[in-house]
């Protein structure tokens, strides 16, 4: 018996220790200690997007330090040892990671960090896209309430890919289907009220 009970604690710390369970701690950590103030979430079927938005309340230098910690947890699992689930979720994981490393602990935070082109063209045949325009209004909501005093430097980059954002929705807008065009309105209202707030700046 004891020999049964040592092998299935074997099994079990190894278990712990496989890349799916090191993903599942790493998602775990970095919701509850990290995203939860500082990033947007969008669950779609097979993967969550965190969109970032302006910093909140953690200090910038626990901030850094923390996104420095996990980004080097993301970055040890291999993904090719994953699920294609899994790897889609590491590789998100780590964009933001990454982002986060890169801006942690400025004076100031860059606005065309909040553009979503990038996410729109990436899903722009995907059947989920309806998803993601549905949530462009209350993600821009959120970052309206924690805006703070951007980097001027940024703000011009932020209104001109803004702009091409709202070009690429009234392209979508004509050739998509029924349920994107729906969304299409209030999502380009979202975007032009963004782009008032990142010129507002200039006027302070």
């Amino acid at each position: 018996m004891l020999k049964n009970v040592a092998l299935l604690t074997i099994i079990y710390m190894f278990s712990c220790n496989t890349p799916e369970a090191r993903l599942e701690r790493l998602q775990h950590n970095f919701w509850e200690k990290f995203a939860q103030q500082d990033f947007f979430e969008i669950q779609l079927k097979d993967e969550v997007l965190h969109w970032p938005l302006p910093p909140a309340s953690k200090q910038p230098a626990e901030q850094q330090t923390l996104a420095e910690t996990l980004q080097k947890e993301a970055n040890s699992i291999v993904k090719e040892e994953l699920s294609p689930a899994g790897q889609k979720q590491l590789l998100q994981i780590r964009a933001v990671l990454d982002d986060c490393v890169a801006n942690a602990g400025a004076a100031f935070f860059d606005p065309s960090r909040f553009v979503v082109t990038g996410y729109l063209e990436q899903f722009s045949n995907h059947p989920e896209l309806p998803i993601l325009l549905e949530n462009i209004p209350a993600y821009y909501t959120q970052v309206e309430q924690q805006w703070q005093t951007p980097d001027t430097r940024y703000v011009s980059k932020a209104v001109a890919e803004s702009q091409s954002t709202l070009d690429l929705l009234n392209g979508l807008g004509k050739t998509a289907g029924s349920d994107v065009l729906a969304r299409t309105g209030a999502a380009q209202a979202a975007i032009k009220d963004f782009i008032g707030l990142c010129q507002s700046a200039f006027l302070k």
